[in-house]
């Protein structure tokens, strides 16, 4: 504590005030002194008076004022966020937990004991994923529905080697609720009131019970002997009939021996329900002042206070919330003391007055130093003096661990909300009808161009107030909900040249956005319960009559973005890349994303009409918006898996629209950045390739889709194409070759032809095997198939098959693919290279070629028939190793050439010495007769799918990190760049002289001009001829030399 360090002076103080001092002697003083200087002995002449002196009255403290406080409450952060699947439940909760901006840390958080499965690092949220049996999960079965209980748990660690923490311990309940008699429950679209059906009913409506379950939690348990060590299920439930929805909670819970509660012995085991508050009470000073009898010994005078936020009073309130900074001073008072400046030692935080009592936390010790910011990162810190009697500093508020009592934040509502239930019903009732008409007064009223600054900020209030009201209205009322957005909308239009500059543009636009996805999730839920009730008449259900109403509401909130859009478009650019993000979100929840729900297609093509059509006209206004074209086309924007594929049907869907597109919006999308002081920003194509690259998921289910036949003529760019084919991704290096194909085939003969050299010139010049070369050479061969007669004579000529340097890139080419005279020129430069071609293109040799290839293959047979005996034992043994290989692919590969070599070889020894186990003979026999021996799931299959998609990724990643990108060597047809000419001697000495002729006769021509006066003189004018004829002479001089 504070008074640790002055405890001890303040206990010689009091000693030496015990004491009560001798009262003086007055006596005359002695005329003289002795020699010796000594002091002699005077008598006491006559009485003397008492002395009146007194110490000094301590002055009266001053009363402090009463002051205006009020405690900042805590504000709800909307923290959870969970989706119920049909066979598992996902929830998403972000790390700043409770708001404050304090992230957790992960392992404190759990989903009824399982851990965080993933973590969305840049989004700072924590994934959770389960199956409804797992993780804890608690079976609830009702009359009408199937809950799944789900607790996460978050539990915090002392922070380091104190006993403190920073954060409340908090359960959560997540619920998924599933109908088990075919109905869907229309609470989310409803007014969460609901009308008393008759005051009977309402007096016996709430019923409660406690039962002992079964294990399975389905039925009440008929015996009630148990043995040590068993669990009793317990569950306490409330019947609510026609009352609004209902939570149960439990207060207090007693184990007596017999009905009587309040007999004994008693065991409670649920109590303590309340809410937990940080108090500064336990900040207190635990010391008390030395109070004497004397005025003299209590002058010093130590406290310790909190303080309200401008440090003027002490704090009224000793309540704080976690988060919250306490503002704490310690002072002396002095009085008629010489000036002091007060240090405090240490000081320490217990949950009682006793300083010695456990829990206790030391904040300050060695000697003055406040070291809770270095033990826990805390924001705590001394403040500089203002006062040298006074010292201040700030603490983060905490509390000690051992206080968690785990109570839930909702259960200070203790089941009492229903007692205000009326209050509530009529309450709601009177602010509808109070809206409305405040609405349609304001619809009546006509604000003119002229209005005033006064009118026009009233309108701005209005609109803003009621954009608050949609966010809590939302799931209350639709058609309020609908009617406010509508009068929103419309004022915002009425007097959009009035308010369009001080309309909160991207609040109201974030809103709808956020509102059209509820809904649109709200559409698919129910689409989900009416396929799991498997209901046969889907048209005349109640269930459709809802799914048909939401579907309303998303058309509307679709439609209404559409038109705000196009009216304020200017002002939205802060908005674009949230309309980037609902397009890929809408999108990922349709078909054929592999993240969309199973729904039935009827009501899946009834939902996509209503929501992508507008969605559709929303993009077409926005792509000739910059700042659109930028999110979309951001290279730093990285897709989670879902939103992939969504992501390259948007860039498709913009390929699509750009040719009826004027040229401002053609160049915006296709160039991208070209200076650095722009936006980084790739073109649609390169765009397009690199979203498709990361579609590696639903390119190995695959997903289908609907074929699209463009109008216009072929446009592409070299640039983003050769990049694509240079990666490590197959698949996005194919279909780069086919959109190169595509500009080859439709474009000028003399482009192919450009291409063709281009392509051999960078196979030419790659260092060695890789997958560069593979893809490369790919493209030249379907690239030779569409070249001009003329130009495939002319390409063998600039690549000779002679030629060394050229046989990597004769290797990789078709013959069948040139036409006979670039045939012959090929066969003429190089005969064996020519057999090999045209034997692997299935022509007929010529007898010349036909002798010296038997010539060859002679040779080479000899070799291998040298050898043929080390090889074949060799063999068994490779293809017994390969086919332990855990890769599947390399698995696969091995298989296919096994049955192959099995079909043809004589050598049936290799075949029974490659068979030594029975794991290799089961899978040589399933692959030969194509037996599947295990069917997996379509979910574990995706699961396996993103497993492998993870590996390749990186396996890409790693291949390109290597420096083996092919050199790129210049064209010799095309230009080379301008060098700088490379003068002679005697080109100097012409140079230097014509200049300084040159620099003379300008110099010359500025005196002698027009507006110089006065003229020159006459000599001037016989010189210049002079020179003029020199010119001359020695301009026909240098055209007569050779």
């Amino acid at each position: 504590m504070l008074g640790s360090l002055l405890r001890e002076p303040w206990k010689s103080t009091q000693v030496s005030y015990g004491v009560q001092l001798p009262r003086p002697q007055l006596s005359p003083l002695s005329p003289s002194l002795a020699a010796s200087s000594t002091q002699s002995k005077e008598e006491l002449l006559g009485p003397v008076r008492e002395l009146t002196w007194k110490f000094p009255e301590v002055p009266a403290e001053p009363e402090q004022p009463d002051i205006n406080f009020e405690l900042a409450q805590p504000r709800p952060s909307d923290s959870v966020a969970v989706q119920c699947w049909e066979n598992g439940v996902h929830v998403e909760v972000k790390q700043d937990f409770f708001g404050t901006g304090q992230l957790l840390e992960p392992s404190q958080l759990s989903l009824g004991g399982c851990g965080v499965m993933d973590m969305d690092a840049a989004a700072r949220v924590l994934i959770f994923h389960s199956a409804l049996q797992e993780c804890g999960s608690e079976l609830v079965a009702t009359e009408d529905e199937l809950v799944y209980i789900f607790t996460i748990d978050y539990r915090p660690a002392a922070l380091q080697s104190t006993p403190i923490v920073r954060s409340s311990g908090a359960t959560i309940a997540v619920e998924c609720h599933y109908p088990r008699r075919q109905n869907v429950s229309s609470n989310d679209l409803q007014p969460a009131w609901i009308p008393y059906v008759s005051t009977k009913v309402v007096e016996d409506a709430l019923v409660f019970s406690l039962k002992v379950m079964t294990d399975e939690w389905m039925f009440e348990r008929p015996s009630n002997v148990f043995f040590l060590g068993d669990v009793l299920n317990i569950q306490a439930s409330v019947k609510q009939y026609n009352h609004v929805p209902l939570r149960i909670f439990v207060d207090n819970c007693v184990a007596t021996a017999g009905p009587d509660v309040s007999s004994a012995p008693m065991y409670s085991f649920i109590e303590n329900h309340g809410r937990q508050n940080v108090s500064s009470n336990d900040l207190q000073p635990a010391w008390i002042p030395y109070v004497s009898t004397k005025v003299v010994e209590d002058a010093l005078v130590f406290s310790l206070k909190v303080m309200t936020d401008e440090w003027m009073f002490e704090r009224p309130s000793n309540v704080f919330f976690l988060g919250d900074v306490l503002n704490i001073q310690a002072s002396v008072k002095q009085y008629n003391h010489v000036p002091l400046r007060i240090f405090v030692d240490n000081c320490v935080a217990t949950a009682g007055p006793d300083v010695s009592s456990a829990p206790m936390y030391s904040f300050i010790e060695n000697h003055g130093c406040l070291t809770d910011a270095k033990y826990t990162g805390s924001v705590s810190s001394f403040l500089p003096r203002v006062q040298d009697d006074k010292l201040q500093f700030q603490l983060e508020a905490f509390r000690f661990q051992q206080e968690s009592s785990g109570a839930d934040s909702e259960v200070m509502y203790s089941g009492r909300l229903s007692l205000v239930g009326d209050l509530l019903q009529g309450l709601f009732k009177e602010a509808y009808s109070l809206q409305k008409g405040l609405m349609e007064l304001l619809d009546k009223i006509n604000l003119e161009d002229t209005a005033s600054e006064e009118e026009v900020s009233d309108i701005v209030t209005v609109i803003h107030s009621l954009l608050d009201i949609c966010s809590i209205i939302s799931r209350l009322d639709i058609a309020l909900h609908a009617n406010t957005w509508k009068f929103i909308v419309k004022q915002s239009v009425k007097y959009q040249s009035l308010v369009e500059d001080r309309l909160h543009h991207t609040d109201i636009a974030f809103s709808l956005c956020e509102d059209l996805y509820t809904s649109v999730q709200n559409c698919l839920e129910l689409a989900q319960q009416i396929q799991q009730a498997g209901l046969q008449e889907v048209v005349h259900c109640p269930e459709y009559k809802l799914f048909q109403k939401a579907t309303k509401m998303c058309r509307f909130f679709a439609n209404t973005l559409v038109h705000y859009t196009k009216e304020f478009k200017a002002f939205l650019a802060k908005s674009c890349h949230r309309f980037h993000q609902l397009y890929l979100q809408i999108h990922s929840r349709f078909s054929p994303s592999v993240c969309a729900p199973s729904v039935p297609p009827a009501l899946s093509e009834e939902l996509r009409v209503a929501v992508l059509v507008p969605m559709d006209a929303m993009l077409t206004q926005l792509l000739s918006f910059r700042p659109f074209a930028e999110s979309v086309l951001d290279p730093n924007h990285q897709c989670s898996t879902e939103l992939c594929l969504p992501q390259c049907l948007l860039l498709v869907s913009v390929l699509g629209k750009l040719s009826s597109q004027p040229e401002e919006a053609l160049q915006l999308w296709s160039d991208g950045s070209q200076f650095s002081e722009e936006s980084p920003r790739w073109s649609v194509f390169e765009a397009v390739l690199q979203s498709f690259r990361r579609c590696m998921l639903e390119r190995a289910v695959p997903v289908w889709l609907p074929g699209v036949m463009l109008r216009g003529q072929a446009q592409g760019r070299e640039q983003s194409l050769l990049a694509a084919v240079l990666q490590a991704d197959t698949q996005t290096a194919v279909l780069a070759t086919d959109v190169w194909c595509f500009l080859a085939r439709y474009g000028t003969a003399e482009l192919c032809f450009h291409h063709v050299q281009l392509i051999a010139h960078l196979i030419r010049s790659c260092p060695g095997e890789g997958y560069q070369l593979f893809h490369l050479a790919l493209l030249l061969r379907r690239l030779l198939f569409l070249m001009t007669p003329k130009h495939q004579v002319e390409f063998v000529e600039r690549f000779l098959p002679a030629q060394e340097e050229n046989l990597c890139v004769w290797r990789h080419a078709l013959l069948r693919c040139l036409c006979a005279e670039a045939r012959m020129r090929v066969e003429e430069e190089n005969r064996i290279l020519g057999c090999v071609l045209m034997l692997m293109g299935g022509s007929n040799l010529q007898a010349e070629c036909e002798v010296s290839s038997v010539k060859i293959i002679s040779q080479l047979w000899s070799r291998m028939s040298s050898n043929q005996c080390q090889v074949l034992p060799r063999t068994s043994g490779m293809f017994n190793g390969l086919l332990t290989h855990p890769s599947w692919l390399i698995l696969h590969h091995v298989l296919e050439a096994f049955g192959l070599f099995a079909e043809i070889t004589n050598h049936e020894e290799v075949i029974s010495q490659t068979l030594t186990s029975e794991e290799i003979k089961t899978k040589v026999l399933n692959f030969l007769s194509k037996t599947v021996s295990n069917q997996e799931s379509e979910e574990a299959r995706l699961e396996r799918l993103k497993e492998w998609r993870r590996i390749i990724e990186k396996h890409c990643e790693q291949l390109e990190c290597e420096n083996n990108t092919p050199v790129h060597t210049p064209l010799t047809e095309e230009p080379c760049p301008k060098r700088a000419r490379q003068e002679t001697k005697v080109e100097e000495e012409y140079e230097r002289y014509l200049q300084t002729a040159e620099s003379a006769l300008k110099a010359l021509q500025t005196i002698v001009g027009p507006d110089h006066s006065p003229s020159p003189p006459q000599w001037v004018r016989i010189r210049l001829q002079v020179l003029q004829t020199l010119i001359t002479q020695i301009n026909t001089t240098t055209v007569e030399q050779p």
